[in-house]
């Protein structure tokens, strides 16, 4: 895991990628069950990815151009990609679309920008994703038969010969899991817009990185160790990296041997269990949008602590969206009994 990270960042820096810590994020996130899964999830992630991109230029040719209609476009993305998200057998996949949607049509249409370079930076971030993939399976394939049989990270499913579940179409409670998808990352959307902040659309791509799955932690656990992972990895790791470290790095080495220290630390707590896994993966997803926000290792220190800001709101807003209301049910059927 470390070693595709590093490889998929370090060719990030190299083609200057756009929104390169997505990239380097899904390289560290993909499943890794066995080397002939992972093929065979691999291109099927990207597929999704490139269907995800397909989704976002065509959903601009008809939607973005006035304010109205680009909302709408936002929800109506939030919806599909929370939907599909419940409803798929494989997460990665799902997860490969999704990002991918929001991405392009909450944060790259947003940019007062020419269409062109528009278009480009979309083509640019899938072309980074389905990067990170392909390296994950190049070192998977390479490294086969040298490390002992694991089983694949929380959160991310198997591969299946059916893509959604049977009852996809017929259970009213993914429809009600796709509003609130819908709801939680429309408000996000409207905050950001409304605020003027930069880097606070980092809360739009949190919306799906922690998306409720049903694992194992009550959404209090959840909500704890995911906060933990953002002050770990982003203020800790990340902006202590660019207030003490960053400026001691003189060479590339240093950099990636720092990078890939506390990704190992990411990875491990990953790959540890169940709950642990929620801590890991915010850790490197916090670490990874601190520190590559442009195309140098030594990254302004308000880059890197925006966005940390975003993750927050997206926590929170995710957090009111999803658990809050069952939590005041249970309160008040606590008081009545």
């Amino acid at each position: 895991m470390v070693l595709a990270t590093v490889v998929t960042m370090l060719l990030v820096e190299t083609f200057k990628l756009p929104f390169g810590f997505l990239a380097i994020f899904y390289a560290l996130a993909i499943a890794r069950e066995n080397p002939h899964a992972t093929v065979r999830n691999g291109f099927r992630i990207i597929l999704a990815n490139f269907a995800g991109a397909a989704f976002v230029i065509l959903g601009a040719m008809f939607m973005i151009d006035y304010p109205l209609t680009h909302f709408l476009l936002v929800a109506i993305s939030f919806f599909v990609v929370f939907f599909i998200t419940r409803t798929s057998r494989n997460f990665s996949v799902a997860f490969g679309f999704g990002i991918m949607v929001v991405a392009g049509v909450c944060l790259i249409w947003q940019r007062p920008s020419p269409a062109e370079l528009r278009l480009e930076t979309t083509i640019g971030a899938s072309f980074g994703i389905a990067l990170g993939t392909v390296v994950t399976i190049v070192i998977e394939w390479l490294l086969a038969g040298k490390d002992h049989p694991r089983p694949a990270p929380a959160r991310l499913a198997p591969a299946h010969p059916a893509i959604f579940v049977a009852d996809a179409f017929s259970n009213p409670e993914y429809l009600v899991y796709a509003l609130k998808g819908a709801l939680a990352g429309s408000l996000c959307f409207a905050i950001w817009t409304s605020l003027f902040w930069p880097g606070v659309g980092e809360s739009i791509i949190t919306c799906v990185i922690v998306a409720p799955t049903g694992l194992p932690g009550s959404p209090r656990r959840q909500m704890f160790t995911r906060v933990m992972g953002v002050l770990v990895g982003g203020l800790f790791f990340g902006i202590g990296s660019q207030v003490w470290l960053n400026p001691l790095l003189d060479s590339v080495f240093g950099f990636t041997l720092a990078f890939a220290i506390v990704t190992a630390i990411a990875a491990w707590c990953a790959t540890a269990g169940p709950r642990l896994a929620y801590f890991g993966r915010q850790l490197a997803l916090a670490y990874d949008v601190a520190m590559f926000q442009g195309f140098s290792a030594r990254t302004p220190l308000a880059a890197g602590w925006n966005p940390q800001m975003g993750i927050f709101l997206g926590l929170i807003v995710m957090w009111m969206v999803f658990d809050l209301p069952g939590t005041l049910r249970r309160s008040r059927t606590y008081k009545t009994a």
